[in-house]
């Protein structure tokens, strides 16, 4: 289901990203933010291949890995480009504090939580870069994806990008969330926060039909 879920997200991102055109920075945004979906559905695949097939119940760290790490390069990209094209609305007082009140939150949080957890638990030192890589990437893109709520909160296409920015919010957490469990040996496959991880996917592809229901 993992990759049906996030290819579905990226098929309605890469839609979107052609109603828009390549020629216009919105358009490029949706680009990149199906972009890095899709790396993280062939990382979603890979991932399906060593459990269903090898039998391994968690395979990290694994070739996967490769994939989810990639895709955050694009993402970063488009919240970049998402900053540049409404950064006149970060000049009002009221959304850059919070804003930048609650990403340093976020970053602070993991860490000072996080990271030394993965530091001595980790068996070896590719799970324990990974192990503190990933909580630092998706700390990033929560508090992005925090910072760019604020700009939609209320607009015309605010229940498009909402959903957006909430599957991306909550695939970050619950990503933290994982490898902090895995950590502490509390994760095995089929975990309840698998769910949220699905959830995350459909509120993004939710998203981005409502964003084209909101441009026509």
């Amino acid at each position: 289901m993992f990759p049906v879920y996030a290819l579905v997200s990226a098929i309605f991102g890469f839609h979107v990203a052609r109603k828009y055109g390549l020629r216009s920075l919105l358009g490029i945004v949706f680009f990149f933010l199906a972009l890095g979906l899709l790396m993280w559905c062939i990382g979603e695949i890979v991932w399906s291949i060593y459990v269903l097939i090898y039998g391994i119940e968690i395979p990290f760290p694994s070739s996967a890995d490769i994939f989810y790490i990639i895709g955050y390069a694009p993402l970063f990209t488009a919240f970049a480009l998402f900053m540049r094209i409404f950064g006149w609305v970060f000049s009002e007082r009221m959304i850059k504090i919070p804003s930048m009140a609650s990403g340093l939150l976020i970053l602070a949080a993991v860490s000072f939580i996080v990271v030394p957890e993965a530091l001595t638990r980790s068996g070896n030192t590719i799970e324990a870069a990974l192990a503190v890589t990933y909580p630092m990437l998706d700390a990033i893109l929560v508090a992005l994806a925090v910072i760019a709520f604020m700009v939609f909160w209320g607009g015309r296409l605010a229940r498009g990008w909402l959903y957006i920015l909430i599957g991306f919010a909550l695939l970050g957490i619950v990503d933290i969330f994982y490898y902090y469990y895995d950590l502490l040996g509390l994760i095995w496959e089929g975990h309840p926060l698998e769910i949220l991880w699905l959830i995350s996917y459909l509120a993004m592809a939710k998203g981005f039909h409502d964003v084209w229901i909101g441009r026509e």
